[in-house]
């Protein structure tokens, strides 16, 4: 997949760091260059439970369903400082995901910087050129098959935040004469867009203290919570795994109203949130542009 664009990899977990380009940075005492990427474009099958007609011919349909992904990462390593870095540098690679757990990759041109989560997936090969050089191979597998693009979070206010008199009423904001001040509204809609090509999912954290819970709308689905929320114990709400959380805590079973929110490929969305009785609280939303 490597083309003209400058490319900059990074895989991240227990070992550390790794940090593979297509360009040349400044010269240190090790070069890692990436050679390719499989998989990272396409790379994602699909499983199906299609059955065999048992009185004609083809197959009966069932809905498929996207499977990991598989990549294989290529890279070169070389020591401008001989054999000793060289060394480090291959047991550093040999070491790469060790403890088999997720880690991260990362990728970023001009135009996209996108994440996965990664595990190792079978051997880390190496091939040494040299005393000072070495090609390596880094099978992976994408659990999920969702590319990130990177984070970005929005507030969101009830009807009637930052409104109402101020105490004292009289502000010294023009001191020859009192002023009286009424606030101004906070933002209660903000524009969310999914640049990817397939469904990204909010994850809302309300926070503050809300006496008798909250109601969020979005494309005429709602999610509501009729309970109180305090300040010392926000709730996640995530819209992709269809679950509420307080202090770590499920507590989906709560919700009076679940209509999980998307934001569809390419498009915008623009979510409500009211609080149900007098409420001091906000709404952040965070949400990720999604490839495939």
């Amino acid at each position: 997949m490597i083309g003209k664009d400058g490319l900059r990899v990074e895989l991240t977990g227990a070992h550390g760091s790794l940090v593979l380009t297509t360009f040349e940075e400044p010269a240190g005492d090790l070069e890692v260059w990436v050679t390719d990427l499989a998989g990272w474009v396409g790379g994602v099958g699909v499983e199906s439970d299609d059955a065999q007609r048992k009185l004609g011919h083809g197959m009966v349909h069932a809905p498929a369903r996207r499977t990991g992904r598989t990549l294989t990462l290529k890279g070169s390593a070389v020591s401008n400082t001989g054999v000793q870095v060289r060394e480090l540098a291959d047991r550093f690679v040999s070491s790469l995901l060790w403890d088999g757990h997720l880690g991260t990759l990362r990728v970023a041109t001009d135009t996209l910087d996108l994440t996965g989560e990664v595990r190792l997936d079978g051997d880390v090969k190496v091939e040494f050129l040299g005393d000072s050089a070495f090609l390596f191979e880094v099978p992976l597998f994408a659990p999920e098959p969702w590319l990130y693009g990177v984070p970005r979070t929005y507030q969101l206010y009830p009807a009637g935040a930052g409104v109402g008199l101020r105490f004292p009423l009289f502000y010294p904001e023009q001191p020859t004469r009192g002023v009286l001040s009424f606030g101004s509204q906070a933002p209660m809609t903000t524009s969310i867009v999914n640049e990817g090509n397939v469904d990204a999912y909010p994850i809302y954290t309300v926070r503050g203290d809300w006496s008798s819970g909250f109601r969020i709308t979005a494309e005429n689905r709602v999610i509501e919570y009729p309970y109180a929320v305090l300040a010392t114990a926000p709730v996640t709400i995530d819209c992709a795994r269809g679950r509420l959380l307080i202090s770590g805590v499920d507590r989906t079973s709560e919700l009076v109203s679940r209509e999980w929110h998307k934001i569809p490929a390419r498009a915008g969305f623009v979510p409500v949130v009211q609080a149900l009785a007098p409420a001091t609280g906000w709404v952040d939303v965070t949400a990720r542009s999604t490839y495939i």
